[in-house]
């Protein structure tokens, strides 16, 4: 980075300058400071920072150019990224507030299907029971004619019975019937 006369003049002003300054010091022994003393220290400063700028121009420029590329690509990379976060910002923003209407979409539809839920369970236990007390009664209606058949069976085969004692019991009550049956017959 640096080049061989800007070394040169580095090296002869910051080294032998203060050299030649000691030197002459000692020959005047001991002496007032003033202001005056720093004429030749300013002189000397002055004339290595026309060096430095006029040999290290060049390359002084070329850096600051590339650290302020630099600087402007990061800060355009910084500026991508502040958008690109702003766009998932936005995005999950919409996304929870979609959240949210979904939620309370969801909550609806499901007070309303456990309504709807109830009242078919409850509509079906009513038609439930309605069918059993139906069923029950025609049971009970298929039985009692069933008991009432029996009986009825049971009073005509003692009636049967009875009369069928009867005429074998009494001669004349047998005779009388077996004409009476052939009267017809005929």
């Amino acid at each position: 980075m640096w080049n061989n006369k800007f070394k040169i003049s580095f090296v002869a002003t910051y080294l032998l300058v203060p050299m030649i300054t000691f030197a002459n010091e000692n020959q005047e022994g001991h002496r007032q400071v003033s202001v005056m003393d720093l004429k030749w220290p300013l002189f000397n400063f002055i004339i290595l920072m026309i060096g430095i700028i006029f040999l290290g121009k060049k390359k002084i420029s070329a850096s600051f150019t590339k650290l302020s590329l630099d600087v402007e690509k990061l800060i355009n990379y910084a500026q991508e990224k502040d958008r690109e976060a702003q766009l998932k910002l936005e995005m999950f923003q919409r996304k929870i507030e979609n959240f949210e209407q979904q939620k309370q979409k969801i909550d609806q539809e499901t007070k309303q299907d456990l309504e709807k839920y109830e009242t078919q369970i409850q509509l079906d236990f009513k038609n439930e029971s309605l069918r059993r007390i139906k069923d029950a009664e025609s049971k009970l209606e298929n039985e009692k004619k069933l008991v009432l058949k029996k009986l009825y069976n049971e009073l005509i085969d003692k009636v049967v019975e009875n009369t069928k004692n009867k005429f074998l019991k009494d001669k004349n009550l047998k005779n009388k019937a077996t004409e009476k049956i052939l009267l017809q017959i005929r």
